[in-house]
């Protein structure tokens, strides 16, 4: 017998389908990996006299850095606005899931009017938001202090709030489509453990601490790990809510925003930055790849451990 063609082969390994896969590995490999081992190599460079000057390699960039304030403190406000995202998005999502699920009518309605502002442009929302958070007197959130006697606040520049405000304004915009995710994870909960719980006598809130949410343990855990690389990622709302990059205020810039700052003081300004950015990334990157990791080490979870 003729030995089998080479497809043939591929076809008995399972790798029939590996043509159509190659458009999109090659796309990945062009686009992530070379960049990223371009970034990670690039971040060792250090440039003496200038951009044009000598180029040496070593850990300059990474000692710099970490003895640089503005970084350690753009690096806190990741985590911070982060956090506190995370421990607000967590919960409220959940609650506002759970209420929808239980609704017997208007469902739909519901969804639709919670989803919506996930799917308005980032400039609508960034629009709408400066008013209502404008620190003028005209502004919202300022008029509605007023009505209560309180006097006004510099929502995006006042250390004590400024936080607290690019939180709401998180929140707002991406509560739709995580309470999206936990309507989806609640379907999976068989309503007999709901039944039962009722014919012993459970209150709805302890079949909502001992059903429910055990039984989201996993949507829970996919959701922490979206907000946390979200966190990390953070930009584009801080940036323009609360400065143009220059002169913002430094207690709400993020890690971000620091690297693109000395992007484009290399590009525009002529300074010897880029090794410099290219280290904040990496060490961003390292930051959340850990995170992550020890986030899926430690809450691991398998189809049998919904309820326990």
């Amino acid at each position: 017998m003729n030995k089998p063609s080479i497809l043939i082969k591929m076809k008995r390994k399972g790798f029939q389908n590996l043509p159509f896969m190659l458009p999109m590995i090659i796309g990945v490999i062009m686009c992530s990996y070379i960049p990223l081992f371009v970034a990670i190599r690039g971040s060792f460079r250090v440039f003496v006299g200038g951009i044009h000057g000598r180029e040496i390699w070593g850990l300059r960039n990474y000692t710099q850095l970490l003895n640089d304030p503005e970084f350690i403190q753009a690096f806190y406000n990741t985590i911070v606005l982060m956090v506190m995202n995370i421990l607000v998005t967590i919960p409220v999502a959940l609650m506002i899931a759970a209420m929808i699920n239980s609704t017997k009518r208007g469902q739909s309605l519901f969804k639709i009017s919670y989803f919506l502002p996930n799917l308005t442009s980032v400039v609508v929302v960034i629009t709408l938001m400066r008013f209502v958070f404008s620190s003028s007197d005209n502004g919202a959130m300022n008029m509605l202090l007023a009505f209560f006697g309180l006097g006004s606040q510099q929502w995006f520049t006042d250390p004590n709030v400024s936080k607290i405000s690019l939180t709401a304004v998180s929140v707002w915009w991406g509560m739709g489509y995580y309470t999206l995710l936990f309507m989806a994870g609640l379907q999976v909960i068989s309503a007999q453990y709901y039944e039962a719980a009722s014919i012993d006598g459970a209150s709805g809130f302890q079949k909502f601490i001992y059903i429910t949410i055990p039984g989201v343990k996993g949507t829970t855990i996919f959701v922490l790990v979206m907000l946390v690389i979200s966190g990390f990622q953070r930009f584009q709302d801080v940036f323009v809510l609360s400065g143009n990059g220059f002169g913002i205020d430094k207690n709400t810039q993020t890690a971000m925003m620091y690297i693109y700052t000395k992007v484009n003081m290399a590009l525009w300004g002529g300074a010897a930055f880029p090794g410099l950015s290219m280290a904040a990334g990496t060490i961003l990157g390292v930051a959340m790849f850990i995170t992550v990791f020890i986030l899926n080490r430690f809450t691991k979870f398998t189809g049998t451990q919904r309820l326990t």
